[in-house]
């Protein structure tokens, strides 16, 4: 290769369109190229903590660029620059008590249009906002931690920073900060990379209540867990509330430390499930007095009974509406709506094959289509062979004959069974319905 810098420029910038710019400025602005030889790109890294990230979250976005930069075929090894080890860092060093001038009212991060107020509460999210209100009430002293899950756009995060702006305007005194885990991360890994780790552990132990959103990004990183277990029971044993979000029960994180998942566990687990549709009709309604504009009721039953897996969705629905409206210039009624929406309903559905449906549960749940279409009746393989069914039938509509020849099933009353069983498990089983939940979003 003539021109390292030339590729590594392309590369990472190819990178910056694909990866948030947080994201990127943590993991990417200190990766050096330093050869591609015989097919192989040799990245420099500053630790083990950057490797361990890339590998696990960015290896293909890595590869991809770096292969349409240069040309070729590539495959990638990274190199440690400074050599610094996981086990260097439980708890990176011991925490002293040190004097410090700095104002203990720190930039809590929070987004003050995330209220109680506008947060719409339902059957599927009762329990969750209820926690809430009790956790503003009395901080450190009812449901330490509050530890919320839940899909993609529930509404977690409004949640979360509505309890941190209750908190501050309830209490004056109180030091608040929201933040992602994976801004705990970086943070972690410059505070070692600068010997400032006293710093960094005493702008987080000194808060008197710790918001973390996405804790299960830490899943798998041992040093990040050995710093925030020691944070954790700090926080916790001075009564300071400890608040944390995740997209999956505790003890559904995989390769999280079950020293974390006990004391997740030990103050109020929540979830936010998907809305149902007397749910929908009032965010729906909540979000058009937000944009100050009016829909009919006949267009907000429609949109609620066919869209809106979660509240991103409905609200970019109701975006696309407001946007058509203005370029014609004129109200749509309730038939011109129905139509273009309709239209999408139908190209979704037209979309997506069958195939394509067995593809993504077989991928989702570690099987191979001959296993799914096999007979064997492990736990392994039934309950993706069921979901198959249901999401056949439900989803695309297919008669249960032909469900049944999809996946090599002899009579079609097996798939009745199944779509019935699975009918009735999602109502109370969260993991299930948001593995579900997961399967459309990845097929719309």
């Amino acid at each position: 290769m003539d021109n390292i810098n030339s590729v590594w420029k392309i590369a990472t910038d190819k990178i910056q369109l694909k990866v948030p710019e947080k994201s990127f400025k943590v993991w990417f602005s200190k990766l050096n190229l330093k050869e591609i030889k015989d097919g192989v790109a040799n990245i420099e890294c500053q630790n083990s903590f950057i490797v361990d990230y890339i590998q696990n979250n960015y290896l293909n976005t890595v590869r991809n660029a770096l292969q349409d930069a240069s040309g070729e075929p590539i495959d990638i090894n990274f190199s440690i620059i400074q050599k610094l080890e996981d086990d260097d860092i439980s708890p990176i060093f011991e925490y002293t008590k040190e004097t410090d001038n700095t104002d203990k009212k720190q930039t809590s991060n929070l987004n003050k249009k995330y209220l109680f107020s506008n947060f719409v509460v339902g059957s599927s999210n009762r329990l969750a906002h209820a926690a809430s209100i009790a956790v503003v009430e009395k901080p450190g002293m009812i449901y330490n931690p509050l530890f919320i899950f839940g899909g993609v756009g529930l509404g977690k995060t409004h949640l979360l920073q509505a309890i941190g702006n209750a908190i501050e305007d309830k209490n004056k005194g109180y030091s608040v900060v929201y933040l992602s885990s994976e801004t705990f991360l970086g943070e972690l890994i410059e505070s070692i990379k600068n010997g400032s780790s006293d710093k960094f552990r005493k702008k987080y132990r000194d808060k008197d209540v710790l918001i973390i959103d996405d804790i299960q990004f830490i899943s798998g990183k041992k040093g990040t867990q050995e710093e925030f277990f020691h944070t954790f029971n700090s926080l916790h044993q001075a009564n300071k509330q400890i608040i944390l979000a995740s997209d999956r029960h505790p003890r559904d994180i995989e390769n999280l430390e079950e020293r974390l998942v006990s004391r997740f566990e030990g103050g109020m687990v929540a979830d936010i499930g998907v809305p149902d549709i007397e749910l929908k009709t009032a965010i729906l309604n909540k979000k058009c007095e937000e944009k100050n504009i009016t829909f009919d009721k006949d267009i907000i039953n429609f949109i609620s009974e066919n869209f809106g897996s979660n509240v991103r969705e409905l609200e970019g629905i109701l975006t696309k509406i407001e946007a058509i409206q203005n370029s014609l210039q004129k109200k749509l009624g309730f038939s011109e709506i129905q139509d273009i929406l309709g239209i999408q309903i139908k190209k979704t559905i037209k979309r997506i094959k069958p195939q394509d449906v067995i593809n993504t549960i077989c991928e989702k749940f570690g099987i191979s289509i001959k296993e799914i279409r096999g007979e064997r009746r492990t736990n392994k393989v039934v309950m993706p062979r069921q979901v198959a069914m249901y999401l056949l039938r439900v989803d695309l509509n297919l008669p249960y004959t032909d469900v049944a020849s999809l996946l090599k099933r002899k009579d079609h009353t097996t798939v009745m069974y199944a779509v019935d069983k699975i009918e009735k498990m999602i109502n109370d089983d969260y993991a299930l319905k948001n593995q579900i939940y997961e399967i459309r979003s990845s097929l719309q």
